[in-house]
């Protein structure tokens, strides 16, 4: 995670450049926080479940990100 700190801060891509990246480092951050320090019961694997698969909905739809090219062409089609 470190590593991935210092891409951000230390390149032109930026770390706060899309909001959904910040939310996903948020998500990762309680899921791992999470498991380690509650106590594993049916509501705290429940809401780390939730937590999941936000982050897999955030990986694959990227909310805000602007369509490519071709996603464009062919809604023009």
């Amino acid at each position: 995670m470190a590593t991935a700190v210092l891409y951000g801060v230390l390149t032109s891509w930026g770390f706060a450049k899309h909001n959904w990246l910040v939310a996903k480092w948020v998500l990762s951050i309680v899921v791992i926080v999470g498991f380690a320090l509650l106590p594993l019961s049916t509501a705290t694997v429940g809401a780390m479940l939730v937590c999941i698969v936000a982050l897999f909905a955030l990986s694959v739809f990227k909310p805000g990100m602007k369509k490519s090219k071709k996603a464009k062409a062919k809604n023009l089609d």
